[in-house]
């Protein structure tokens, strides 16, 4: 069995989560251990009308080839809007006539400006242009789109990018261009974008939620050169050092944030959490009221700054704050449970048994609210024989907590049961607790 763990200082990065999308990325070829998917299935139509035309990793070194001595050059990403694989038409092809349809459409455009462009995916397709003017390529994009539209009723979303841009390679400029696209898919089917800090942002998000922290900084990092004052990529940049454990940068950049958006509540906060994990308490409580106040109706807000005020002997404010939370999420084991600390600290046990209880129903293997409702069980004389079955389960769950051996040991030194109890506080012992009188008690009780 095992316990809900002790909560975490929970970073807030965003205040909704970025969409993931199945997007195909250029191969490793044009950026070291990217994950792609290029594909050469369903090409067989476009192949046939364009032989020249090359795809997945052919097209990417012919397009190194070609971009080699450009000094300057657009990279363009082209996706078919609902693209659908099991769809056939009357060839019994995936959707042939609406590639074909697309691939014309670029062939024709690019051919006319002396560029590349070759197949991605089934349904992505890149292009290179010599030029560097994002304007242009859009004009080049529509000129795309437009000509799609005389043929079929289909549409297409474009991501741009342009060499040179911070300091991205010629290769990676087509990767930026695939990050764009990402970028257009919040805006729906037939969308343009250029590459530019939000597009960075959402690369980045996507890296965070696979758990790739260290990449997704770097793409944050990259956003606030393009836009310094873009709060969502310093909040976020901040939370990955958090997790890094590189706290002093963390701290840095939410006061960036918070000098960008004083009243937003996101960076206020984690300030507040960074502040809690270097063991400040005070200043982690400062952040945490303070966020309070800002939006009172965040339940992390409303349940860490209790926790603080908890550890800090601050408790009637604690209680204020984690009924708060509980409200907010009657939900969360661990809110009731706290609060039930807070009202035992006050004396106000009949509220701290109701609170200990609703932790236990929410999560029966919470070792800590079972081990205190236990003990206040017996100190009231209540429920003698479920008070022992609750602290007995606590060290079952738990069995390296000395607290939860100590009060087992306690309840049967109280009912008498000696042996049980010398047993139980020479295991706390051994686990840090000082139980050397309690152990003599039961010793010389045994005894007698």
């Amino acid at each position: 069995m095992t316990g809900e763990p002790e909560p975490r200082q929970e970073l807030i990065r965003s205040r909704v989560s970025t969409h993931n999308f199945l997007l195909s990325k250029t191969d490793a070829t044009l950026k070291k251990g990217n994950r792609g998917r290029l594909t050469s299935v369903g090409f067989d139509a476009v192949t046939a009308a364009f032989p020249e035309t090359f795809q997945g990793k052919a097209f990417l070194r012919q397009a190194e080839t070609f971009i080699r001595p450009l000094a300057q050059f657009d990279a363009v990403a082209i996706r078919i809007d609902h693209f659908l694989r099991e769809v056939t038409d009357g060839n019994g092809d995936p959707m042939r006539s609406i590639q074909k349809a697309v691939s014309s459409a670029i062939d024709r455009v690019v051919r006319e400006k002396k560029g590349l462009w070759g197949i991605l995916d089934e349904d992505v397709f890149g292009c290179f242009f010599p030029a560097a003017d994002g304007d242009g390529a859009r004009q080049e994009a529509q000129k795309i789109r437009d000509l799609l539209a005389e043929s079929v009723e289909a549409t297409v979303s474009v991501g741009i990018a342009s060499y040179p841009t911070l300091e991205y390679g010629r290769t990676q400029i087509l990767e930026n261009a695939l990050k764009a696209l990402d970028h257009a898919a919040f805006f729906g089917p037939d969308t343009i974008v250029c590459f530019d800090a939000v597009s960075l942002n959402i690369s980045g998000d996507q890296l965070y939620q696979s758990g790739d922290i260290r990449d997704a900084a770097e793409e944050y990092r990259l956003a606030l050169q393009l836009d310094a004052s873009n709060l969502n990529v310093l909040n976020s940049l901040g939370v990955c050092y958090g997790l890094l454990e590189d706290y002093a940068g963390a701290l840095a950049t939410f006061h960036s944030a918070q000098q960008v958006a004083a009243d937003e509540v996101m960076p206020v906060y984690n300030a507040g959490v960074i502040h809690m994990l270097n063991g400040e308490s005070g200043e982690a409580l400062a952040h945490f009221r303070r966020a309070a106040e800002l939006e009172p109706d965040i339940f992390e807000v409303a349940f860490q700054t209790g926790r603080v005020c908890l550890e800090t002997d601050a408790t009637e404010e604690a209680v204020a704050h984690l009924q708060k939370a509980v409200g907010l999420n009657p939900e969360a084991g661990i809110a009731h449970r706290m609060l039930g600390e807070a009202l035992e600290k006050l004396g106000d046990e009949g509220g701290a048994v109701d609170a200990y209880r609703t932790a236990v129903k929410k999560n029966p293997n919470d070792a800590a609210a079972l081990s205190a409702l236990g003990a206040l069980y017996d100190r009231r004389g209540e429920n003698p024989e479920i008070a022992e079955l609750f602290c007995r389960q606590s060290t079952e769950i738990e069995p390296e907590n000395a607290l939860f051996l100590q009060r087992l040991g306690e309840l049967y030194l109280r009912h008498e049961h000696f042996e049980k109890a010398m047993r139980a506080f020479e295991a706390a012992q051994n686990r840090g607790a000082d139980c050397s009188a309690q152990i003599a008690v039961a010793a010389q009780s045994e005894k007698n």
